[in-house]
């Protein structure tokens, strides 16, 4: 069974961590997560932020992140099992801070899945239950109970639970406890983006479901991510340029590709 969902957003956001590139997309089945995406918010550059010394050597606020408190809405209709808010986000971790917030990722699985999701919204759907994690403290705007439909308003993007800067973490799963569920796999308007391109949903165009082609893709940024950097707190290397591609379960990268943009391999997310 696959999950056919909107997009949760409007505007550009980058994929990263995407199962069109390898299952387990983030590297582990833990949390029913084999088959999640991540969707970083990015400008007209196709930048999460400006890179600066500060970013190399100390964390950030995510305030400084012109995505963060981007708007999120549900990818789909369906009854909201759960909704969690009132963490805190946290700074931004880039260049060389990344690498002591990776040290610390013992402390937050021992949390399990409340520590890791940060706030969220946990939404039943045709048998399956779709997560979106890493709100905005105190922007969730729906409770457990409630019926929602697709593009109504759900909380805004953040930088709560395991996130080294603000996105939105998006995976299905099979059952309302994360701990014993199993991952569904999921697609978007009937395709996956693969990791590094840019979605861009208009706003102005009425939603019509998964049939929907309009959100368009195009190439990412040029930038090359600084030495040790951890993008949104998953390890992952970033993929090369290209388009659309349709949900293939569990396809993964051939045993030893090495991913990478501009002919260097990046570190994390």
């Amino acid at each position: 069974m696959t999950i056919d969902i909107e997009y949760p957003f409007t505007g550009r956001w980058i994929a990263r961590n995407s199962p069109a590139n390898r299952v387990p997309s983030h590297g582990t089945e833990l949390f029913g997560s084999a088959y999640s995406i991540d969707f970083v918010p990015v400008d007209a550059d196709g930048r999460t932020a400006r890179f600066t010394a500060r970013s190399l050597l100390r964390p950030e606020p995510p305030e400084a992140f012109p995505g963060f408190g981007r708007p999120l809405t549900s990818p789909v209709d369906g009854t909201v099992i759960a909704a969690h808010d009132g963490d805190r986000d946290h700074p931004a971790y880039r260049g060389f801070p990344s690498l002591g917030y990776a040290l610390s990722q013992r402390r937050r699985l021992a949390a399990g899945w409340p520590g890791l999701a940060g706030n969220h919204v946990l939404i039943a759907v045709r048998g399956a239950y779709l997560a979106l994690c890493h709100l905005r403290r105190g922007s969730v705007e729906v409770r457990a109970g409630e019926r929602v439909r697709v593009g109504e308003r759900v909380g805004r993007c953040g930088n709560s639970g395991n996130s080294t800067e603000p996105h939105l973490h998006l995976q299905a799963i099979d059952r309302a406890d994360p701990v014993r569920a199993r991952p569904v796999p999921i697609a978007l308007r009937g395709g996956l983006p693969r990791n590094g391109e840019i979605i861009d949903v208009d706003a102005r165009e009425p939603r019509r479901g998964a049939d929907d082609t309009r959100a368009r893709i195009a190439p990412a940024a040029s930038t090359v991510a600084a030495p040790g950097t951890r993008f949104t707190g998953h390890r992952t290397r970033q993929a090369v340029h290209g388009t659309p591609h349709p949900a293939r379960g569990s396809r993964d990268a051939a045993p030893g590709t090495r991913l990478a943009v501009h002919g260097r391999e990046c570190v994390a997310h």
